[in-house]
């Protein structure tokens, strides 16, 4: 699994509809990036996920005031 400080790399961009309005920024597929934070989360239909938020992408806070973040499924380990 992931670790704070880890650089992945996006493998899957594809968000539901209307997701920009719930988030400021969204990953990009080939995309870099290092993991911030990592936290237990929900997928859309409830069920349990492993969530990350990225460096350099803030998003506004979601249900229980913690920031919205990215299933950590989205991302592979970058070489």
């Amino acid at each position: 699994m992931f670790q704070t400080n880890q650089r992945v790399e996006c493998v899957d961009d594809e968000f539901a509809p209307g997701i920009e309005s719930l988030y400021s920024k969204t990953p990009i597929d080939g995309g870099f990036y290092t993991i911030r934070d990592i936290a237990p989360g929900q997928a859309p239909d409830m069920s349990p996920e492993i969530a990350v938020t990225l460096q350099g992408l803030n998003n506004p806070s979601g249900r229980g005031g913690l920031e919205r973040a990215f299933s950590a499924e989205r991302f592979v380990a970058a070489d």
